[in-house]
């Protein structure tokens, strides 16, 4: 088994009820920010108000690697929920995003970072 990243928890997809919870607080009012979905020769991010992709030069992965940022409505807790494969293995975690860390009830305002 694969070791997590430095400061990541594992994911807890899916509690109760379907539905992803802040890892950090356990609000289920989260939201998500934006999707970064990352490829060998290119990153797609997709954003509310647009998505870009940016081509570069062989990155030595092998697989792709997708990862969601959340933001938490309640306590502005912002984190990210990353999944990738290893040598036929799909892994998830959270990883805590202190440095993006919004004031309670701004989430709407790192939907629209850029």
């Amino acid at each position: 088994m694969q070791a997590l990243p430095e400061g990541a928890v594992c994911l807890p997809l899916f509690p109760e009820e379907s539905h992803v919870v802040c890892p950090i607080c356990g609000d289920a009012y989260i939201h998500m920010t934006r999707i970064v979905v990352e490829q060998p020769t290119q990153t797609t991010t997709v954003r509310q108000s647009k998505s870009t992709i940016e081509r570069h030069e062989e990155n030595g992965s092998r697989g792709t690697q997708v990862t969601i940022r959340f933001a938490c409505e309640a306590n502005g807790h912002c984190f990210d929920a990353v999944t990738y494969f290893h040598k036929g293995c799909t892994y998830a975690y959270a990883k805590h995003r202190p440095d993006q860390e919004l004031g309670n009830g701004c989430w709407l305002e790192e939907m629209e970072r850029t």
